[in-house]
């Protein structure tokens, strides 16, 4: 395949986006009642006319636009942002966004010192913060990163294939210096989509204002992640240096980045063959139930490897629902990450590992059950048994409903993901129906606890009868600090 026939439609893709990057005296976008940057369609279509005039070929649909914009201070370096943008696989980047990512074909390979002129040929699949009420959208893209000039990068896509149900516009992000190990970032998301396809009811106004699939929740993930990142990395020097002292290894240190690594791992498993939107040759039957505004989507399925991509195969039982509610996301996530709750969720004894994703777009609360065996294993960074020891991730999401204005905090979206290992020696109809019946059950309890514990202005107080360990638990910056105080000193 030549990449130089291709190389037209990325400069145009990259001239459109650094004008819709511009802030000062850009009449192309206006502010919502959320605050958010809307974009004027009509000033659009002036500026534009080869994008829209091309979508119009087709006359036999009819489309609906969805675009957004939003910026944010990162804390990585221009260059090291370029590269990780521009090559790697953003289901690792983007975990809560993308969900699969494929290169096809690297069309123009990246310089020996720099990602500027990269041309990939991408397939990707992008989800919403409640995957089972809104389809996966996939796009098979251009990906082209740009240097503009010492310090600034362009890192944009474009769908490449004709049109199904959706179609990507000019989209990416820029990329600019400010100070060592600190870059700013300005994120454009821009798709049409057919307006045949059917109402999502109450996410619906998400959707539209560009919230579901727009650029908010990928520079708030990105500049948390990279904060992490940052954070990951200054407590992996404080361990490497206190190691040098015979005798006295900081194991604190070691544990906290082990445990911050599986966290990492939770967050990409949280949502992975849970959708009824998936399309997973190893799901083994599933089923819908429920009212119209409060609809269980349940699955069997058979999970081929562990959060280490250890061989496995073991039968698993998936449940997710997606329901909304007058508090606002701020107030949910007080409530729901309290660690009490998860004890009437889960019922169990085993150590608890719990991560809180927390972000300016939403939250993430995830949880996962292991013996003392295998906690042992994951803070000493050693894998799972993927045959003996399957690793089941259950939690939250946690969204605005999008109705939130200066003098209005809004209602959040709540989408909860339960799921419980299942026996595998049953007969497969007698397992089929005593699993889904189990995991229904398990989420309607769970959502009607959640709603309970809300209305209540507190969550539920259960007696402690088992340990907690959160990746934030491990180890304060303050300990880190006096312990290798007290190193030097001996």
């Amino acid at each position: 395949m030549e990449a130089g026939k291709y190389k037209l439609s990325v400069v145009a893709a990259v001239h459109e986006l650094r004008e819709l990057f511009k802030y000062e005296n850009n009449d192309l976008w206006i502010k919502s009642e959320e605050g958010r940057d809307v974009l004027v369609p009509h000033k659009y279509q002036q500026a534009f006319p080869w994008w829209y005039n091309n979508k119009h070929k087709n006359n036999s649909l009819s489309w609906t636009t969805e675009a957004s914009r939003a910026s944010a201070l990162v804390m990585m370096d221009h260059l090291d942002l370029a590269v990780m943008l521009a090559e790697e696989d953003w289901s690792f980047t983007f975990p809560h966004m993308v969900a699969k990512e494929e290169t096809i074909q690297v069309l123009l390979p990246a310089k020996e010192d720099t990602p500027d002129g990269t041309l990939l040929l991408v397939r990707k699949e992008l989800q919403a913060s409640s995957p089972c009420m809104i389809a996966k959208r996939k796009f098979t893209l251009l990906r082209a990163c740009m240097q503009i000039d010492q310090g600034t990068w362009v890192v944009a896509e474009i769908s490449h294939c004709p049109p199904n149900n959706f179609r990507r516009l000019p989209s990416g992000c820029l990329i600019q210096n400010i100070a060592e190990d600190l870059s700013k970032v300005t994120w454009v998301e821009h798709m049409e989509v057919e307006e045949s396809l059917p109402n999502q009811t109450f996410y619906n106004h998400l959707i539209r204002s560009g919230f579901a699939f727009g650029a908010e929740r990928i520079v708030s993930w990105l500049e948390r992640s990279c904060e992490r990142g940052s954070h990951l990395n200054a407590t992996s020097d404080m361990y490497t240096k206190a190691r040098g002292f015979e005798g006295k290894e900081v194991t604190w240190v070691g544990e906290k980045l082990d445990l911050m690594e599986f966290g990492d791992c939770m967050v990409r498993g949280l949502f992975e063959k849970i959708s009824p939107n998936d399309d997973c040759n190893s799901t083994l039957w599933r089923s819908v139930t429920g009212s119209e505004d409060l609809k269980v989507y349940a699955s069997l399925y058979k999970s081929y490897s562990n959060l280490y991509m250890s061989p496995a195969n073991f039968e698993v039982a998936g449940g997710v629902v997606a329901f909304g509610v007058k508090h606002s996301p701020e107030f949910v996530l007080e409530t729901l990450g309290d660690e009490r709750i998860h004890h009437e969720i889960e019922g169990s004894n085993k150590m608890l590992i719990k991560e809180v994703n927390v972000n300016r777009s939403g939250s993430l609360v995830m949880w996962s059950t292991v013996s003392k065996k295998d906690f042992d294993l994951i803070i000493n960074g050693k894998g799972l048994n993927g045959k003996e020891d399957p690793v089941l991730i259950s939690g939250f999401s946690i969204s605005t409903d999008g109705h939130t204005t200066a003098t209005n905090t809004g209602g959040s979206v709540i989408t909860l993901v339960l799921r419980m290992l299942v026996d595998g020696n049953q007969p497969l109809q007698e397992k089929r129906q005593q699993s889904i019946d189990s995991i229904t059950f398990a989420i309607n309890q769970t959502v009607g606890r959640v709603k309970e514990a809300l209305e209540k202005q507190r969550p539920p107080s259960p007696s402690r009868d088992w340990q907690q360990v959160g990746v934030d638990d491990i180890a304060s910056d303050q300990i880190l600090q006096d312990e290798l105080r007290v190193l030097n000193m001996n």
